[in-house]
């Protein structure tokens, strides 16, 4: 997505005054998709031993409409799995956050028909922190950065910025920018 042109994109705000532009364009994490990769792989083997179990080995009589609906059975659940990939996707390429001098915007997917879009400003955020998980994420360079927001009661909030590459170098570029 080109940086000059993401003004005029579907329902993404426009810019405060004519000074703001965008600073950084940034997508969650590869690892996520690695990691649905990886589950989405596990299940189509699960489904294709389960395949071979049922047509070799329950059924030792000649039954051929139970081999038709077996492997019929097989082939919609990997076509199903596919969609859900091809959904998942599809939110996972067109959601982003774009940093600009004066806000976060994040434009999150959801589905093919909504998305939705919010705007942090920094000078809401009271306080910043980074959250890596788990040694993975330390290894691949990715975690999550906790932004807790002014507020008293129910209005104070936290909004997480989930998945984010090289979250230090992020949480530096915030410091400075919310000052």
């Amino acid at each position: 997505m080109d940086h000059e042109n993401i003004w005029s994109y579907k329902k993404f705000p426009n810019p405060i005054d004519p000074t703001e532009n965008i600073l950084l364009i940034l997508r969650k994490n590869y690892t996520v998709l690695n990691g649905e990769l990886t589950i989405g792989l596990g299940l189509i083997l699960l489904g294709f031993f389960s395949k071979l179990m049922l047509q070799n080995y329950l059924f030792a009589f000649d039954n051929s409409s139970w081999f038709y609906f077996i492997n019929m059975s097989y082939y919609i659940f990997i076509c199903l799995l596919m969609l859900r990939f091809a959904f998942f996707c599809h939110n996972y390429f067109l959601s982003f956050w774009a940093f600009t001098p004066l806000r976060i915007i994040e434009y999150n997917q959801n589905n093919f028909f909504q998305a939705d879009v919010n705007s942090i400003w920094y000078k809401n955020i009271e306080k910043l922190e980074l959250k890596t998980e788990k040694a993975s994420n330390t290894i691949s360079n990715f975690g999550n950065i906790d932004l807790k927001m002014q507020g008293e009661g129910e209005q104070k909030r936290i909004i997480t910025l989930a998945n984010i590459p090289s979250p230090k170098s992020i949480l530096q570029l915030l410091e400075t920018l919310r000052r």
